[in-house]
């Protein structure tokens, strides 16, 4: 028979470091590309999606 291995209790720390790692960067990725966008992109980017002109940063 198998054991079973209660991650809960002993978690796998190389598990853990890798999800961290793999999550940081997804995030890096979705956050990044917009913060350096440029500004008139991103303003008709908002008008194209039909949002209220108090939603426009300037």
């Amino acid at each position: 028979m198998t054991k079973q291995i209660d991650f809960a209790q002993n978690p796998d720390k190389k598990a853990k470091r890798t999800y961290w790692i793999i999550t940081g960067l997804t995030m890096a990725l979705i956050i990044l590309p917009s913060y350096f966008a440029p500004r008139e992109y991103l303003i008709q980017a908002v008008k194209n999606l039909q949002f209220p002109d108090y939603c426009v940063f300037r």
